[in-house]
């Protein structure tokens, strides 16, 4: 069986966690490098997948460390591990990060719930409680401090666990997101 069989199995199942809470892959980890040079890693919802584009998309506060960290080197890596399934995903690419006046960012805005939108008030990601004097009581979801990061993958580095065989691919993608290459490696 050809490996490109998984790759488009990989981009179906993404494409369908969007919709789905439950799925182990709409939670993937995004690594970025912080400004202390130093790996950072954090758990992120994901929110859109563009599988021609081979592009994730993501949501967050503009002040958090994520959006700086992007700022100052676009390169990053998703890790995706569903455990029911025993299958990883590891992708390597660069962001673009669309600010709260973008039209990307609009348009996402416009579509988030109600419930979602909380999550965007009050002080900057990762302040003290205590501290945070920046939101009055009652003010509500703040659209200025929205952002949306569209991750665009370079690589995907697949691999199926299994007890007797593991199995593993790498792909390769160009600038328009169309599979250059693909081939199966030793687990």
């Amino acid at each position: 069986m050809s490996p490109d069989t998984h790759d488009k199995h990989a981009w179906a199942d993404l494409t369908k966690a969007v919709k789905d809470p439950l799925s182990a892959l709409r939670y993937p980890a995004l690594a970025t490098i912080g400004k202390d040079a130093r790996p950072k890693v954090r758990t992120v919802v994901l929110r859109d997948v563009l599988s021609d584009a081979r592009r994730l998309e993501f949501h967050t506060d503009v002040r958090s460390e994520k959006w700086s960290d992007l700022a100052r080197s676009p390169d990053a890596h998703i890790h995706v591990y569903c455990p029911e399934r025993r299958l990883q995903l590891r992708f390597d690419g660069t962001c673009v990060c669309h600010g709260p006046d973008s039209q990307a960012a609009r348009a996402a805005w416009a579509a988030l719930p109600d419930h979602t939108r909380t999550t965007y008030k009050g002080g900057p990601p990762g302040i003290d409680l205590a501290q945070d004097a920046s939101a009055p009581a009652g003010s509500g979801p703040n659209p200025s401090v929205f952002g949306v990061i569209q991750f665009h993958a370079r690589h995907l580095d697949w691999v199926q666990l299994d007890r007797t065989t593991n199995l593993r691919a790498k792909f390769e993608y160009g600038p328009d997101g169309r599979l250059t290459n693909s081939r199966w490696v030793i687990p």
